[in-house]
């Protein structure tokens, strides 16, 4: 930026020497040059003719040598050529010269050249072939990050490395992450979201790999009729299990900030694990789970557990035998914990139609070993299935961990990809944060993405959001983000560059110049609020941050496919506008506007 520049550091004078210096050859290399030509055209001897240009120009306005008009026409012909030239090579350097921004500027106070080096191709490459990775040949083994703006170097992410991205909204995050991340994934993909648009965009793409899965019980993507079910209880087989999955619906709206009660929260939470492992032991639906809870006087659940798990049969009936007061608001929180059970438009997704029933049952250990892809939408509010997001997540997530603990390396030979886009609007795995490193040694590549970092403490707490910013590998600031907070954080660990300030001092006509060296903000808190879109800023460890342009995957190879997708599944009814009756009329008289 301009005021980077220091003017008394500025020599305006040598500037000038050099570019009236520069001028001054150029001219007298054209004017040397047409001379000669107009010699030769003529058929004279240039023997005579001066090859400094300043020598020739003497010994022409003495009248010692003259100047032909052929030597004239040549000159005016050099001229015309020179600023075609010049006006070719101006076009095509602004064709095809990036677009540039104000904090490219400081490109090169971050890291830059050699600096990048473990996130280049080859790097990638390398390690990919070191974890024994099994990836197409024609694919670069790695998650695209962007292009340097410093030196436009491409940008890749290894296949051990888990994301964290922090991006406002509407700012490119699904374009130029979410998406490429899909697209680019060499073995399975779950991902998930709010809204359609991602799964429009890379179904095409993906269902050339393998078959897509999409969990869509809101009809988020027009989903209305389920082609496929999924049994939530499949993995519960000890209390553990059972436990784990009542904490997906035990997690509030609002995540970990939600405000709960001491005593009702973890009882409901208890007799929610309790009944769904009775449900799992009988080989009931879930849904039926929703029954128990809403009757306490239901005595099934505690006879179903009494011979395998005698001590959670005994925890459970004294839940029932508490004061009826009491027993009634437990029974309250585990209802309300397990009001997505309830609803008919969530039933078919997780239960079977009976044997009749043709539909495929997804089984997450399978799908972690496949190139399938799993999408899973959910909104917020009323009929939110987010619970079941977390634990169909979770799930996937934790097949993957457990069959790539037995393979070569320890880690899937494939790697899993995990898009969660809007993650904590639809995923609030509590557990989440203190699992992420794990994923990367088993080869799960997470990628999760947030509009703010006071969004990740809102649903898993600011111990949570700091482990899951500590243990991802690439953290990347893009543009729009307005959180004052974590932006000065980012600030600082940035850090200062050293810059030489010099004072003019001007004493009876006399002028002095003295410099010091001070140290001065590469970013400050109002250069990372203003990031422009396209550009984006990228810490991994062992090394100073990035600034990256950006790629969305309109520019990249797969973009027409992304486009066919988007054509094929993407929706394709017109809003049609209907004026009220009593508009009409005033409309018409007035005309189109």
């Amino acid at each position: 930026m301009n005021g980077d520049k220091d003017p008394a550091l500025g020599n305006r004078e040598a500037l000038g020497l050099l570019i009236a210096g520069g001028t001054a050859t150029g001219a007298g290399t054209l004017i040397s040059l047409a001379a000669h030509l107009g010699y030769r055209l003529d058929g004279r001897a240039t023997d005579t003719l001066a090859i400094n240009p300043l020598v020739l120009l003497v010994t022409t306005a003495a009248g010692r040598v003259a100047w032909p008009l052929t030597a004239t026409l040549a000159l005016v012909a050099e001229l015309l050529v020179l600023a075609a030239v010049t006006v070719l090579a101006v076009r095509w350097w602004k064709a095809h010269r990036p677009a540039r921004t104000w904090i490219d500027a400081k490109a090169k106070q971050l890291a830059f050249g050699a600096d990048l080096a473990p996130l280049t191709e080859s790097a990638v490459t390398a390690k990919a072939t070191m974890l024994g990775a099994a990836v197409p040949e024609d694919t670069v083994p790695g998650l695209s990050l962007g292009i340097a703006v410093a030196d436009r170097q491409q940008l890749w992410a290894d296949f051990e490395t888990l994301h964290i991205d922090i991006w406002g909204p509407r700012q490119g995050k699904s374009t130029s992450r979410a998406v490429p991340a899909v697209c680019e994934a060499p073995g399975p993909v779950i991902v998930t979201s709010n809204k359609r648009d991602l799964v429009d965009d890379t179904r095409g793409i993906r269902e050339k790999q393998g078959r897509c899965w999409i969990f869509d019980p809101q009809a988020v993507a027009d989903s209305d009729d389920p082609n496929w079910w999924w049994n939530p209880l499949a993995s519960v087989r000890t209390e553990v299990d059972a436990a784990q999955l009542a904490s997906h619906f035990a997690d509030g709206d609002d995540g970990q900030s939600a405000k709960k009660d001491a005593f009702f929260d973890p009882e409901g939470e208890s007799l929610l694990a309790a009944l769904f492992l009775a449900a799992a032991v009988a080989g009931e639906p879930i849904t039926r789970v929703y029954e128990w809870i809403s009757d306490p006087d239901d005595l099934q659940p505690v006879r179903m557990l009494e011979q395998r798990w005698p001590l959670i049969a005994t925890g459970l009936r004294a839940q029932y035998e508490l004061d009826r007061r009491t027993r009634s608001g437990v029974f309250a929180t585990g209802r309300k914990m397990a009001a997505s059970l309830r609803l008919e438009s969530i039933r078919r997704w997780v239960t079977s139609d009976g044997p009749a029933d043709k539909r495929p049952q997804l089984d997450p250990a399978a799908l972690a070993t496949s190139r399938d892809t799993l999408y899973m939408l959910s909104l917020e509010g009323a009929g939110s299935c987010g619970p079941l997001v977390n634990a169909l997540t979770a799930s996937v997530l934790e097949a993957a961990t457990h069959i790539g603990s037995k393979q070569p390396m320890g880690r899937l030979s494939t790697p899993l990809v995990c898009v969660l886009d809007e993650a904590a609007n639809v995923v609030r795995w509590r557990d989440l944060p203190k699992r992420y490193s794990h994923f990367g040694s088993r080869g799960i590549l997470v990628l999760t993405i947030l509009q703010s970092w006071s969004q990740g403490v809102r649903c898993w707490g600011a111990e949570g959001m700091e482990a899951l910013w500590s243990a991802s590998g690439v953290r990347v600031v893009g543009s729009g983000v307005d959180d004052n907070e974590f932006l000065r954080r980012r600030s600082d660990s940035i850090g200062d560059r050293e810059q030489l300030r010099g004072t003019l001092t001007r004493h009876s006509g006399s002028v002095s110049r003295s410099w010091q060296l001070t140290d001065k903000r590469i970013l400050t808190l109002a250069d990372l609020t203003a990031i422009p879109r396209g550009r984006a800023l990228i810490w991994t460890a062992g090394m100073r941050p990035v600034l990256v342009e950006t790629v969305p995957w309109m520019r990249r190879p797969y973009a027409d496919a992304v486009a066919a997708s988007r054509a094929r599944y993407g929706p394709t009814q017109t809003l049609t506008v209907t004026t009220p009756p009593d508009r009409a009329g005033d409309r018409r008289k007035d005309g189109p506007r």
